[in-house]
């Protein structure tokens, strides 16, 4: 027979019928899981409604135990200290902390007395010290342009600007948070100076400073020599802008130079008075430097003298340990239920 004879119902009529066959057996299958779903729930249902009893006594006793647990243990407080580092100290600032969270988890109390500067009976109230980094946003853009300014091309295809943006880390910031936890609320004001200053007290840290202060201390003194200098100048220029006057001749704009080469540009006074200017607000700029490196860290935040509670509330630990109680005596219930070949609504 011919191709071109064949109907059209004779080759639609088959195609049909198999997808008729498959949504018939695709709508059967969901029918069947849909009713199965249901009466699985049903006999869940069922299952709770006949164990309600040991199920409610369960979840009574777990959040019993978690009240009396949370009033008969001493509550953890914490505060938080920020500061920022005015020299590179993050290598010593994290091995100065986890030296000290050493000394509390072994209850070291004399040693850490002799370095918190508080009785041993306080020093056992602590708990645990930790740092984190803290930097913000713009604080990450300005050590961006910094690594772009001081790093060669090769090294900075290298870097995971993406990274840098997104977490934080040690060692791209300057600012870290300094979290001290304890069992008493109102020790952390007392702490705060001493830990400081033992955060401070490495020679390694003293020896950055020495050398940051000599080095201000040297362009400072650059500067007042620059100024002085500045100073002669302008008592020259002076003196010529008089001469000049006096001669009849101040339409001329009187200049100086500074070098012997002719073809080095003159200073006139407003040049002068520019550059003396500028070198006024460079010795503002080292004078407020030099006031910051008198110490290492420089406090953003102070510790919270009395803290603040750590971790869920009572209230909060009752009902999560309710829920965690009852939910472990209701699996326990299946358990025993399909060991034993039950049905669950039997």
């Amino acid at each position: 027979m011919d191709k071109s004879s064949i109907s059209e119902d004779e080759t639609i009529t088959p195609v049909l019928r198999d997808v008729e066959l498959v949504t018939k057996k695709l709508y059967s299958f969901g029918k069947s899981v849909f009713i199965g779903t249901v009466e699985w729930i049903r006999r869940l249902l069922t299952f709770t409604v006949k164990n309600i009893i040991i199920l409610l006594v369960a979840a009574a006793l777990g959040g019993t135990a978690a009240y009396f647990y949370s009033n008969h243990f001493k509550n953890t407080f914490e505060s938080h200290l920020i500061i920022k580092s005015n020299i590179n100290t993050w290598e010593q600032l994290s091995s100065d902390v986890r030296y000290v969270n050493s000394l509390i988890s072994n209850e070291q109390s004399e040693t850490l007395s002799k370095l918190l500067n508080i009785p041993k009976d306080e020093v056992l109230k602590l708990r645990e010290i930790k740092i984190q980094p803290s930097a913000t946003y713009s604080q990450k853009v300005g050590l961006i342009e910094k690594l772009n300014t001081h790093m060669d091309s090769s090294t900075l295809s290298k870097v995971d600007y993406n990274r840098i943006m997104q977490f934080d880390d040690m060692a791209f910031t300057e600012s870290y948070v300094i979290t001290l936890k304890s069992s008493d609320g109102a020790i952390f004001g007392d702490i705060e100076a001493p830990l400081l200053s033992f955060f401070e007290s490495s020679p390694i840290l003293k020896e950055k400073l020495k050398r940051k202060r000599a080095k201000l201390q040297s362009q400072k003194a650059m500067y007042v020599k620059k100024l002085s200098d500045l100073d002669t100048l302008q008592n020259v220029l002076n003196q010529a802008i008089l001469t000049s006057a006096a001669s009849g001749n101040s339409k001329e704009t009187t200049s100086i130079s500074l070098s012997d080469n002719p073809q080095s540009s003159p200073l006139s006074p407003i040049d002068v008075s520019e550059k003396y200017i500028s070198y006024h607000q460079e010795l503002v700029d080292i004078e407020e430097s030099l006031e910051l490196y008198n110490r290492c860290y420089e406090i953003k935040s102070h510790f919270n003298p009395y803290g603040t509670k750590a971790g869920m509330s009572t209230f909060r630990k009752v009902v999560y340990a309710a829920l965690y109680a009852g939910g472990v005596a209701f699996l326990l219930l299946l358990l025993f239920h399909f060991l034993k070949k039950k049905p669950l609504d039997a």
